[in-house]
């Protein structure tokens, strides 16, 4: 016997089967009991966007990152994915471990990037995207224009459907079009 709680529980539960959006914001482990739970009160097949924010410590980075990837796997639709890597940690999230988590099923991607490497890692590593958006900080020191003009010049990433846009804070907004290349 639950009493009045049990239809307010079936009540949430009936509501976010039906969520489209997910947005994860992980500040510490995020185990795979996380993945069960959510699976259990939201219809997983449903999410189309996800937003994931990690700031990471360093003793639980791979569990949760792989535990992450688990859970994107059971995202099958989702389409548009943001990752917004942030570190109170000194800096232990690398593009590498963030490029690992991006199912092959992502269409459009926004990611934060810290440098020209983080650049080159998911261009290399997510070629099949139609829309790639780069959020980066200007630094005098990273030659920013010199790299996409690099890009435009020898057409290297042709095979993303649409577009790229990079956005370096600080300097100006560069959307490339290969299509009309």
């Amino acid at each position: 016997p639950t009493g009045g709680g049990g239809s307010a529980a079936r009540l949430t539960s009936l509501f976010m089967r039906h969520l489209t959006k997910l947005t994860i914001d992980v500040g510490q482990e995020w185990r795979i009991e996380y993945v069960e739970f959510l699976s259990k009160i939201i219809d997983l097949s449903l999410i189309d966007k996800t937003t994931f924010n990690p700031d990471l410590d360093l003793k639980f980075i791979h569990n949760t990152l792989n535990n992450i990837f688990i859970l994107m796997g059971l995202v099958y639709n989702l389409s548009t994915l943001a990752i917004y890597p942030y570190s109170s940690h000194d800096g232990i999230i690398n593009i590498e471990d963030i490029s690992s988590i991006i199912p092959r099923h992502i269409k459009y991607l926004e990611v934060a990037i810290k440098h020209i490497h983080g650049m080159k890692v998911i261009l290399d590593h997510h070629e099949y995207l139609w829309s790639l958006t780069l959020l980066a900080y200007s630094d005098q020191s990273i030659p920013w224009s010199e790299f996409i003009e690099e890009l435009v010049s020898k057409k290297t990433i042709s095979s993303i459907g649409n577009r790229i846009i990079l956005y370096v804070f600080g300097l100006v907004k560069y959307n490339v079009n290969f299509n009309n290349i």
